[in-house]
């Protein structure tokens, strides 16, 4: 059997195609652990939302799964502001994840976040908190707003502690790394971080 689990925004969807009630169980157990995890933020990065599918799928299940990750936020993107504009753009991806064995493949994995840095990273109008309005349009308040200096700080502090969180959960130090492949764009970040591993 297959198993098709998709990510859009904060939504998660689980497909299951030629299996029985057995698999759906797995699938809804997954299901209401995936809701607790993804439903706690109003605006949920797509990225996370797909590393988090990698991550707990192989916990749910011993058969083949495909996680597919799509999101437009151009629609909530300011075109006219470089600090963003150049960041945030429609996607999609997928990864085919199968059983293998326990020395290859997904070894293990660290997930935080800190709902505390909220603020730094914002699309401050939309909804009901603050509806549309011809204030809330003309002040670009249904967009990305981004505190751009202090995102890159704490990127840079929360993907170097968690590399070195994974390192120290296999006894592993960053000396033994040969390469690391982060889920990230911005070189800068990318480069701090391997100076910080």
């Amino acid at each position: 059997g297959l198993h098709c689990i998709t990510c859009q925004g904060k939504e998660f969807f689980f497909l299951t195609v030629g299996q029985g009630l057995e698999a759906h169980h797995r699938i809804t157990t997954i299901d209401r652990a995936a809701n607790a995890l993804f439903e706690q933020s109003a605006m949920v990065e797509p990225c996370s939302v797909a590393v988090h599918a990698v991550a707990i799928t192989p916990l749910a299940l011993n058969d083949t799964a495909v996680v597919v990750g799509a999101e437009s936020l151009t629609r909530f993107t300011d075109m006219t502001d470089r600090s963003t504009c150049v960041l945030f753009g429609d996607a999609a991806g997928a990864a085919v994840l199968k059983p293998c064995s326990p020395e290859v493949g997904l070894v293990d994995h660290y997930i935080q976040s800190d709902g505390k840095l909220g603020e730094l990273l914002t699309c401050p109008a939309g909804g009901s908190k603050s509806p549309a309005s011809h204030e809330t349009v003309d002040a670009r308040d249904h967009t990305i707003h981004m505190i751009g200096n202090k995102v890159y700080v704490n990127a840079v502090r929360a993907m170097s502690d968690s590399v070195m969180k994974v390192l120290e959960q296999q006894g592993l130090s960053g000396s033994d790394l040969d390469i690391l492949f982060p889920h990230q764009a911005n070189i800068r970040i990318i480069t701090a971080v391997a100076e910080r591993a």
